[in-house]
């Protein structure tokens, strides 16, 4: 009737449970930022998918009939970063998101409004490892680009604390890939 604590224990040890700590973002964008630069990720989720339920009434009946499929959360996917000594990742994702939409006139000769292309290429490539650090899981966020970039918090009254900064990202749709396949 249950499982006991003997066989909780058994399914423990043999399939381990997923840790916080346990995925990365291999890489975003278009040549933004590569596996060299996930050490300044620092949170990021893995998103999920969801399908729309449409409830058809009859006869006093509620029946649950499917819709639609959907990514909740694909227009606003927050990732946090580490700030480098140089703000060199800061500036990577301010070009990326310039590219995509330019609000600084007369910078590189494109007046305010100039959309730029959008890349084949304008992935993030997410995965999961396990407590051996071999990739279980993997998933590529297809369609990404910079949303907002938020601002960097200083103080001269601090400790010493490493600075951080959220951006969020927009996305189309995710696909699992095949294990392997992110990891160069």
């Amino acid at each position: 009737m249950g499982m006991g604590i003997g066989g909780f224990y058994k399914q423990a040890v043999a399939r381990d449970f997923s840790r916080d700590f346990q995925m990365r973002v291999v890489r975003i964008g278009p040549g933004v930022l590569n596996e060299n630069d996930n050490v300044f990720i620092t949170s990021a989720n893995l998103p999920g998918y969801a399908i729309h339920n449409h409830e058809v009434p009859f006869m006093g009946l509620g029946f649950n009939v499917p819709g639609s499929g959907h990514f909740p959360g694909s227009a606003g996917w927050a990732v946090t970063f580490r700030s480098d000594q140089q703000l060199n990742i800061r500036e990577k994702l301010v070009t990326w998101q310039q590219s995509v939409f330019n609000a600084f006139p007369d910078s590189a000769g494109e007046s305010t409004g100039a959309y730029g292309p959008k890349y084949t290429e304008s992935v993030a490539d997410l995965t999961i490892f396990d407590r051996d650090g071999n990739e279980v899981r993997a998933m590529r966020l297809i369609g990404i680009y910079p949303v907002e970039i938020a601002a960097l918090d200083y103080n001269t009254t601090g400790n010493g604390a490493v600075v951080e900064f959220a951006a969020t990202l927009a996305y189309q749709w995710w696909e699992p890939q095949a294990i392997g396949s992110v990891i160069p």
